[in-house]
Order: structure tokens, then C-alpha cells, then sequence
């Protein structure tokens, strides 16, 4: 795929687009860290898609660490309530969590820590809330504790609903199956 010549076509669909979206993002056309500037020629408003859709590529095509960290925060950020705002397959994430390992070892490559800096990194590591302990970090207890009585309450589905939703099922499927046949 040629990825310089589809960052150039999302660029353009972007400086054409007539209705603007209810969710922009700015973005630099020429990265600032590759020479780029703040003046309007070198700015495009993108939908939220568009921008994660950009910076891929120009990760793709650069392979820059200022490329990557770039791609790296965008599919890294969290929204308020925690969750990931972009989604990426595995298979890009291991990529991109290879090359951060890489880029990040060369920055620390040779630097010496005191041992006040390894105390503060051990005591910051230690307050935080393990992944596997559920959602404690991400729910007040009292949050956890509704929605736990809520799935609890939740009454089975009626036949007639279970019926509709494996006809529904069924018919996503064939639908997937033919779309695969393309």
C-alpha cells in the first residue's frame, strides 16, 4: 500500500470537505517536529477517525521516534471514564509496542538512576490499583456495587427474545459470510 499517497488523499478529502463535523481535531499537515509550522496553510481539521487514521500513516511512512510517540499517545489515550478512545488490532499494537520498548531503551540507554529516583518510581508503582483487581480504578465502590446488583436483578431473556436475537445473529453472519465471498 502506499501510504504517502493516501495521507495525501485524507488530506485533501479533509480541505474540500464542505459540512464540517459536530467533532473536529486540528492537525499539523507537515508534523511541527519535521519542520512543520502553526500557520494556516499547514493546518486540516480532521474527524476523530481521520486524525487516528492520519498519524498511523505518517507513522508508517516515517518510522521517526517523534512519529512514534506521536502514534504511541493517540492509541494510548484514555478518555475520562477510562477507556481506550481509539481501538487498534493487535497486531498494530504489538508492532507499535516493539518499537516503543526500542525507542524508549535508547533514551535510557547508558543513564545512571539515583536511588531517591528508584524509591519514588517503586513507592508511585506500588499505590497503584493492579489491572486484574476488577474495576476498582476505574468505579467508586459504591458505582461497582449498583452495577453488580443490577446484573444480578436483570431478569433472563423470554424465548420470544432469544429467538429474535439468534435471528438476528444468524442473519449478521450470512450477511459477513457474503461480504467475505468479495
Amino acid at each position: 500500500m502506499n501510504y504517502k499517497l493516501a495521507y495525501e488523499r485524507l488530506i485533501q478529502k479533509a480541505l474540500i470537505r464542505v459540512e464540517i463535523p459536530n467533532v473536529i481535531e486540528k492537525h499539523h499537515i507537515i508534523p511541527k517536529s519535521m519542520g512543520g509550522s502553526n500557520s494556516k496553510s499547514n493546518i486540516v481539521f480532521f474527524t476523530p477517525k481521520e486524525h487516528y487514521v492520519a498519524h498511523h500513516l505518517l507513522w508508517k511512512i516515517h518510522r521517526t521516534k517523534e512519529m512514534h510517540y506521536a502514534f504511541w499517545l493517540m492509541i494510548n489515550k484514555t478518555s475520562r471514564d477510562g477507556r481506550r478512545e481509539y481501538k487498534v488490532n493487535s497486531r498494530t499494537y504489538t508492532i507499535a509496542k516493539e518499537e516503543h520498548k526500542i525507542q524508549t531503551s535508547k533514551i535510557h540507554k547508558g543513564k545512571i538512576r539515583s536511588e531517591e529516583s528508584k524509591r519514588k518510581s517503586g513507592a508511585a508503582i506500588k499505590g497503584r490499583i493492579p489491572w486484574n483487581k476488577g474495576l476498582t480504578g476505574i468505579y467508586t465502590s459504591e458505582t461497582i456495587e449498583k452495577m453488580r446488583t443490577s446484573a444480578l436483578n436483570k431478569l433472563p431473556d423470554s424465548a420470544e427474545t432469544r429467538k429474535k436475537k439468534s435471528e438476528s445473529a444468524s442473519s449478521r453472519r450470512k450477511i459477513k459470510g457474503a461480504e467475505n465471498l468479495h
